[in-house]
């Protein structure tokens, strides 16, 4: 879960479920002409879709953050439910891995970007090198993955960015035609984000 007070000025991605061929995102984004509120959205992409890459909308709330707070409340209490149970497949659940468990021992969560902030980039996974001392414009969206917290980036400059496709190989996308996320723990913040 979201610890909802921490996230109030940009939005949190994060993919949650793959069924078969369709994959599910749920984001929550600020609603800054409404005090107070934020957007739960659950999105869905399919493969076999004429553009995979297209997003659509299965759900879509407006809710207080204190109405947020409440729905992580009735996840993490289902999720405590189940493994009093125990899990139906018989695997071994341990608490610790579960957000829930440690929502009352939460720190703040600490991140080098901040939106709209320019930051240097100063690590990249293998392959990715040419990237290292470039510098990226911060935009609003944080993404949590495998690969921890990443930040959608706009690299200032030369649009074309150097990253690893699903078979390992390094291959220089558009920046201006696709998405480039940099993870949290490989920039270094440069510059105050602009007030707007």
């Amino acid at each position: 879960m979201t610890d909802t007070t921490q996230v109030q000025n940009f939005t949190v991605a994060q993919p949650f479920l793959t069924a078969g061929n369709f994959h599910y995102t749920a984001e929550v984004r600020p609603l800054p002409l409404l005090a107070g509120q934020c957007n739960l959205r659950i999105t869905t992409r399919w493969d076999g879709a004429r553009n995979p890459q297209e997003e659509r909308v299965a759900l879509s709330l407006t809710l207080s953050w204190e109405e947020l707070a409440e729905l992580e409340a009735v996840l993490c209490r289902a999720l405590l439910a189940s493994q009093i149970d125990g899990p139906a497949d018989g695997a071994e659940r341990t608490p610790s891995t579960h957000a829930c468990d440690r929502a009352e021992h939460r720190e703040p969560l600490q991140l080098n970007g901040k939106p709209g902030a320019l930051a240097l980039v100063i690590h990249e996974e293998a392959g990715c090198e040419a990237n290292v001392g470039r510098l990226v414009r911060l935009q609003q969206t944080l993404r949590e993955t495998p690969w921890g917290l990443m930040w959608h980036a706009q690299p200032q400059g030369d649009p074309l960015w150097v990253c690893v496709d699903s078979d390992g190989v390094p291959q220089a996308i558009d920046s201006n035609a696709s998405k480039v996320y940099v993870p949290d723990a490989f920039l270094v913040l440069l510059g105050e984000a602009p007030d707007r």
